[in-house]
């Protein structure tokens, strides 16, 4: 459950993220207000859906001929410009074909003839169902196109309730915040705040999780909010169970102790633990890979690498030289290949590189190691001949 700031928030986080929100709630919560009152706080736009009260031609747009086809003009109502919040109320009150639309829109953020803008994002919203009125069992296919997240009611957001309700309507408020107090069931009657549907993981939610952390962490959004995000992409209990993980190695280990120190510890690791450190370690260096330190790094993970998972070592070698000669224009890519495949090739490499005074260089990094040079080139040589016979055939 979130209160009314941590949803704040999370429609701020989820928007930079490009990451869609659905917003679920008791009716008459204030979800839409919540919405409407971020848009205006941030000084973007603001366009409201209803989508218990429209048909699909609202979102898909009406069928005209032109030149003998039919195109789809989109609706005026639609943004076509600018920056804003596109918000689709009570989505799940939709009929089928509106919901086809709306998904089709969240998924590829265009329907029909209409691509939404760049700096526009999406917020859904829908009412928990508690029997009072039909609402539509959304596609699971569909859920996960979204961050859930559930505004809470009750004593958990009465204070937020009473500060805002209090500042609008300053002269008559009191009294109904004074009499709602006593007695919160005088407020709004919550029976029943559950989804109705299991919040699960998949691979589309955590790569959405880890744009939403991404932001998170560089633009310093709460840790509620965090966990919040997390629990509305992969369930609540995973996020914890995420906040509270700890690898036994990181990426800065690594960087701030060198591979020696963490030896044991790394062989001690499953494959998939070691592939993800791989990866960790090579987006912490590589685009300072001139760094002599950082470099050594690299290559002595990957000279203990190889001796236990000599594919994972050879493709992280690799993709290290990949992105050091992409830096290098005047490399083509055959030369990059050959270099790859050839260890004499680096090695003289190495010296033209010295000669010049080129020292702070992978490749003459790479060249002081000539048993991890010559395992690269060995089995890049492989592959490009497994290429060449297939070809053949």
């Amino acid at each position: 459950m979130a209160d009314i700031n941590t949803v704040k928030e999370l429609i701020r986080l989820t928007r930079v993220a490009r990451v869609s929100l659905f917003l679920w709630g008791t009716h008459g919560i204030g979800k839409s207000s919540i919405v409407r009152e971020v848009a205006q706080e941030m000084g973007i736009g603001f366009v409201d859906f209803r989508c218990a009260q429209i048909e699909a031609c609202d979102l898909r747009g009406l069928p005209d001929k032109v030149d003998g086809r039919t195109v789809f003009c989109p609706s005026a109502e639609l943004p076509s410009a600018g920056r804003g919040i596109l918000f689709l109320d009570e989505l799940n009150r939709a009929t089928a074909d509106v919901l086809s639309a709306a998904f089709q829109l969240v998924l590829d953020r265009r329907v029909g003839e209409y691509c939404l803008p760049e700096g526009w994002s999406i917020v859904s919203a829908g009412n928990l169902e508690n029997g009072d009125y039909h609402v539509a069992e959304l596609d699971p296919a569909f859920c996960d196109r979204f961050c859930h997240a559930v505004l809470s009611a009750g004593v958990s957001t009465f204070d937020e309730w009473s500060d805002w309700i209090s500042e609008r309507y300053p002269e008559m408020a009191f009294e109904v915040v004074n009499f709602c107090s006593g007695n919160l069931k005088h407020l709004e009657v919550v029976e029943n705040e559950s989804l109705g549907f299991q919040v699960l993981p998949s691979r589309r939610s955590w790569e959405m999780a880890i744009r939403c952390l991404s932001v998170a962490r560089r633009e310093g959004f709460s840790e509620r909010c965090r966990v919040e995000v997390l629990a509305g992409l992969i369930g609540r209990e995973l996020a914890v169970a995420f906040q509270k993980h700890r690898s036994p190695v990181s990426p800065h280990d690594l960087l701030s102790s060198g591979v020696a120190e963490l030896a044991e510890q790394i062989t001690r690791l499953n494959r998939n633990q070691k592939m993800a450190l791989m990866w960790g370690l090579f987006s912490h260096v590589r685009d300072q890979l001139h760094d002599r330190d950082r470099a050594k790094v690299a290559l002595d993970f990957a000279e203990l690498l190889i001796e236990q998972e000599k594919d994972l070592a050879i493709g992280f070698c690799v993709s290290l030289l990949s992105g050091a000669c992409q830096a290098d224009e005047q490399l083509t890519n055959a030369q990059y290949v050959a270099l790859l495949t050839n260890t004499r090739l680096t090695a003289a490499m190495a010296r033209v590189n010295g000669e010049e005074g080129e020292t702070d260089s992978l490749v003459n990094y790479l060249a002081e190691r000539p048993k991890l040079s010559r395992a690269v080139a060995q089995a890049m040589s492989q592959e490009a001949d497994t290429n060449v016979e297939e070809v053949c055939l």
